[in-house]
């Protein structure tokens, strides 16, 4: 399981939803925002943190699957072909198995333009109940490897009660 290699003591805050039963550790200077275009939360990286055009985010969705079947492997499949038409320049790097509060999960590395700006995304999702969750990590490619530490560090206290 990944760990905390982005966090220090008293770095971070916790972020709790009980209405998904989901909790994570963020970092303290990075901004909450909640409940925008389908998003449970998005985290947001200091103006100045690895970027000069984006702002690089971390956003945990919610997707409920009742009534459909399907497994992991099925509904990343899913995702990523919606993802190839709606998002620019969409282009799939590696989907490969991975853990996620607990459980199976899958890692999918993607790159994208967002106008001028080269983007590198990595999520991570997983199935519980009857439940999706994906958590989302996007950045400057040429400042992804500065921010990945703290992303990394959300991903591995991400909870699901």
């Amino acid at each position: 399981m990944v760990g905390f290699s982005g966090f220090t003591s008293g770095s971070t805050k916790t972020y709790k939803n009980r209405a998904y039963g989901i909790s994570l550790e963020y970092p303290r200077e990075w901004k909450k925002k909640e409940g925008d275009k389908g998003v449970i939360v998005m985290f947001l990286a200091p103006k100045d943190a690895g970027s000069s055009m984006f702002q690089p985010n971390f956003n945990i969705t919610v997707q409920e699957l009742s009534g459909t079947e399907t497994d992991l492997d099925r509904y990343v499949q899913s995702m990523t072909e919606k993802e190839k038409e709606i998002i620019p320049s969409y282009r799939l790097d590696t989907i490969e198995a991975a853990e996620l509060a607990g459980q199976p999960a899958r890692r999918i590395v993607f790159t994208s333009k967002q106008g001028y700006v080269n983007l590198k995304v990595v999520q991570l999702c997983t199935l519980l109940g009857t439940r999706a969750y994906a958590l989302t990590f996007a950045a400057e490619e040429n400042g992804f490897d500065e921010l990945w530490p703290a992303a990394e560090g959300m991903i591995g206290s991400f909870a699901v009660s």
